[in-house]
């Protein structure tokens, strides 16, 4: 079974929130993504998942609740409609030739990841303001500043986030059958809004692994 570029959808999220357990009890949500940053001796979260690596929650059945020194990530992932997402793995080498084996290399261990997404700027279709993956987006680089028109202004600085990407290989994969992903932490060096008189306004980035741990993810698709 070969699969075409239109079954893969990309999902951002910016900014994740961060949850700690201790005082009111928090459960995690059905179907959501998190990150283990931290996990108490007592903890009742899973025991195969390792801290930093993405995992989705079940879709049914038994949450986790959080005790005191569990922390998560809660990753709200927000659609990403890209024409094209691009997902780079590469190693280094290292020249270990002799004169036994001149040419023989060896793979350096160090895994670099990177890549790009492209799509179109969208605006929402009652208000015409640019969605909210869109907006914060260019608050990555710029400051956004929100007029009211009628002399009430809402500043907000540029910002430095945590992004985490999803990419699922296979949205269109029927239920039960397996959804592969593949979820990695984001940095975003740059963006380019193209807008040619004859185009569609578009908005293409380039993006490198960011500070922490990707993941190849399998997992059955839910109802």
């Amino acid at each position: 079974m070969k699969k075409s570029g239109m079954s893969r959808r990309a999902f951002l999220a910016i900014d994740p929130q961060i949850i700690e357990g201790g005082g009111t009890p928090i459960t995690t949500k059905p179907k959501t993504w998190y990150v283990i940053m931290k996990k108490a001796e007592n903890s009742a979260l899973p025991e195969d998942v390792p801290l930093n690596i993405p995992f989705r929650t079940p879709s049914e059945g038994t949450q986790y609740t959080l005790v005191s020194g569990d922390q998560l990530l809660e990753l709200a992932f927000e659609k990403f409609c890209k024409t094209n997402a691009n997902f780079e793995l590469g190693q280094g080498s290292i020249d270990t030739g002799d004169d036994c084996d001149p040419a023989a290399k060896i793979r350096d261990g160090i895994t670099t990841i990177s890549g790009n997404l492209e799509g179109f700027l969208v605006f929402d279709d009652a208000t015409e303001q640019l969605i909210d993956v869109s907006q914060n987006i260019l608050n990555l680089f710029m400051p956004y500043l929100e007029d009211s028109g009628n002399g009430v202004y809402s500043y907000n600085p540029s910002i430095d986030p945590r992004i985490y990407m999803g990419l699922c290989l296979n949205e269109d994969a029927k239920t039960s059958n397996i959804e592969n992903w593949l979820v990695t932490p984001i940095t975003i060096p740059s963006v380019s809004l193209p807008g040619g008189n004859t185009d569609a306004q578009s908005m293409s980035m380039s993006w490198e692994k960011g500070e922490g741990l990707a993941v190849s993810y399998n997992v059955p698709r839910a109802a």
